[in-house]
């Protein structure tokens, strides 16, 4: 029986409004919670929208754009709260990619492409629905189908290369894809080279822009606290090997329905890839050959490596592309007859059941990934406690009249990170913060090193410390007995930085 085309739009709307509640119901999970990473972006999204970019990327690093942000700050500067802004815009990037190919073959009527772009979020785990790091990138990629539709080829080539280049400058992750985008691009126009030569010009830009990025930490090394470009950027043949040994771990919550086989999505990419090949259809199949060498390349630096088995904290997130990718190859083998009818037939239905079991699952999921942290290299906490450590914080500057806030590392250094940029989002009025020995923000060490402060309120560091301390040469008055301490440090006379290196120096003698 013939499926009408009616009917696929119905069906098609249908999964776009249970990606949404999908999303809702994920956003409800996950937003009362915020990673000290996060906060960072809290952070940013409050400069953004007052006009302030200290950095190009994310604060203390020479890599990662801050897209979240970027995206957070109007809505920020007309008067929303960042902590709401950003995980409400993460959940809306999250979905932009599927979301964007999905209408993008609605509007073309290829309703196989629309369908399975449409359910692929909801086909997908749910760890991969509650994991928010690294999609920014992905993001970017929302845009690739529309500027094929541009009429005028030469800016349509243009824009193609301008849009990969800047998602792989977003986030390297997405290189997989925009490897299988670009070299699909060059050989279906491989008869026009002047459009070749468009695209390349549209990577200038963006090649430009990455290029004045790295000058600017270049230029500012004290400025770059984390960085991936150094033995992690090392290739390393032995870590293909490696890889494979592992590949459910690196292509966790990536390949639809079948949900404890991971690395069967890049097996299925093998065969979709073979498949196009029979098809005659050489561009496509060069694509997804393309963005497989870049996945068993990728193998070979210790990067890819870097992660654990944590939603928070992926191995996967190196090739979260990769359900994208999917969706592309099953689109370009452009199903007919029966094989389009028992697609539309069955999407419906598993749809509908991944959804349920997305619904049941997720709670005790994320509940399971909050309660097992000790081997991730950041924290996740309730916001709301978040706020009440800032609150109390805030409480005892202002009756202080401190001019500054430092935080020690000793003896929770995640607690010093998610207080110094956490604070001056959650209290307005809190005095500037600072973190001692490693704050992100570089403005900030610079201008802690050189000014001299009157009342230096210092939150953190262990009984030890502070008993010595008092018999140093600061006046240190305590304010806080009670976790977390607090203590209110009178006219050291020189910068906070020098004033934290000398207590520390007398307390270790």
């Amino acid at each position: 029986m013939r499926i009408s085309d009616r009917f696929v739009r119905i069906l098609f709307w249908s999964i776009v409004l249970l990606g949404v509640i999908d999303r809702v119901l994920i956003l409800q999970l996950t937003i009362g919670y915020a990673s000290d990473d996060l906060t960072v972006i809290w952070l940013a999204a409050q400069d953004y929208s007052r006009g302030i970019f200290h950095e190009p990327f994310f604060y203390g690093q020479n890599y990662g754009v801050m897209l979240e942000a970027l995206l957070a700050a109007p809505f920020v500067a007309l008067g929303a709260d960042p902590i709401i802004a950003v995980p409400v815009v993460i959940a809306f990037i999250a979905m932009a990619p599927f979301w964007s190919f999905a209408f993008y073959y609605f509007l073309r009527k290829e309703y196989v492409g629309a369908l399975l772009f449409a359910g692929l979020p909801l086909l997908l785990p749910p760890e991969h629905g509650i994991q928010y790091t690294n999609l920014n990138g992905l993001a970017v990629l929302s845009l690739f189908p529309w500027v094929q539709r541009i009429r005028n080829n030469a800016l349509s080539a243009f824009l193609t290369g301008l849009v990969l280049t800047a998602a792989a400058a977003v986030n390297l992750n997405a290189l997989v894809a925009c490897a299988a985008f670009g070299t699909w691009f060059l050989f279906s126009q491989s008869k026009k080279p002047k459009l070749i030569g468009w695209a390349a010009l549209g990577t200038v830009p963006v090649l430009a822009a990455f290029w004045s990025a790295m000058q600017f930490y270049a230029n500012r090394p004290d400025g770059v606290m984390n960085t991936i470009f150094d033995w992690r950027f090392v290739f390393h043949a032995e870590g293909i090997p490696i890889a494979f040994g592992q590949l459910d771990a690196h292509f966790a919550w990536l390949f639809p329905i079948w949900w404890p086989n991971g690395h069967l999505v890049l097996w299925a990419l093998v065969v979709i890839d073979i498949m196009l090949y029979r098809k005659g259809k050489m561009a496509s199949t060069l694509g997804l050959l393309a963005a497989l060498v870049v996945i068993v390349l990728a193998f070979g630096f210790p990067k890819t490596h870097d992660g654990t088995g944590s939603v928070f904290f992926p191995l996967s997130r190196i090739f979260l592309a990769a359900p994208l990718l999917l969706g592309w190859g099953i689109a370009q083998l452009d199903l007919q007859g029966k094989g389009r009818q028992f697609f539309v037939a069955s999407i419906g239905p598993a749809v509908v059941i991944c959804f349920i079991l997305r619904f049941v699952m997720a709670p005790e999921i994320f509940a399971s990934a909050l309660a097992n942290q000790d081997q991730l290299p950041l924290r996740v906490w309730p916001v709301k406690l978040i706020r009440e450590q800032c609150t109390t914080i805030r409480e005892s500057a202002i009756e202080s009249e401190a001019e500054v806030v430092v935080f020690l590392r000793v003896p929770d250094p995640q607690f010093a990170q998610f207080m110094a940029m956490g604070c001056p989002v959650c209290e307005a009025t809190m005095p500037p913060t600072y973190m001692a020995d490693g704050d992100r923000r570089n403005w900030r060490r610079t201008e802690e090193s050189t000014s001299i402060r009157s009342r230096i309120l210092v939150v953190g560091g262990d009984p030890g410390l502070w008993n010595k301390a008092m018999e140093g040469p600061f006046r240190i008055e305590e304010l806080r007995e009670a976790d977390p301490v607090i203590y209110l440090v009178h006219d050291p006379g020189v910068p906070v930085e020098s004033m934290v290196e000398l207590i520390q120096h007398h307390t270790a003698e």
